[in-house]
């Protein structure tokens, strides 16, 4: 079993068409629109988000991403914006080692 956190705030200049945003893990970086998530989160622009998950069925490491689907832009528009960033392999812990706890990847 492994486990893995994500904090972070995000901050948006101009939120016309909305103040919030959603967050994901997952383990496809090309897919634009997830049905089934690792994790799924949702907030509000400029407060503190708390994603975890313990993943039970992984043999070994896999490469895992966080995505952000907001709304932020001067005009308004229909389209979301969408963030991909890689979630670093040392921030995904075995769970149940001796004297190991859990880090939260901050972005």
């Amino acid at each position: 079993m492994y486990e893995v956190g994500i904090t972070g705030t995000v901050a948006c200049q101009y939120p016309r068409l909305g103040s919030r945003f959603t967050v994901y893990i997952s383990e496809k970086p090309n897919t634009k629109k997830e049905y089934r998530p690792i994790a799924k989160s949702t907030g509000i622009f400029w407060q503190k988000f708390h994603l975890h998950t313990i993943l039970s069925q992984w043999i070994a490491h896999k490469h895992l991403y966080v995505k952000f689907f907001f709304q932020c832009s001067r005009r308004p528009s229909r389209c979301m914006q969408m963030i991909i960033k890689p979630i670093p392999p040392h921030m995904i812990y075995r769970r149940g080692l001796k004297g190991t706890c859990l880090r939260t990847t901050q972005f």
